[in-house]
């Protein structure tokens, strides 16, 4: 299996990065270590951007 710890590792590759990219990054590299076999599972990827809070505290 790809796994957690391949996964944090392209995560954490990519800190800077923007989300598309790094859903870029996570498609390659699972790709990569899925080869040639046949896929036989879904992959679905959500990337979101933290752009700070927003508003007043109450």
């Amino acid at each position: 299996m790809f796994g957690p710890d391949r996964m944090m590792e392209v995560l954490n590759g990519h800190r800077e990065s923007p989300s598309r990219e790094v859903c870029r990054q996570m498609s390659e590299a699972v790709a990569e270590f899925v080869g040639d076999d046949p896929q036989f599972d879904d992959l679905t990827m959500l990337g979101l951007t933290y752009l700070g809070a927003q508003g007043k505290e109450a």
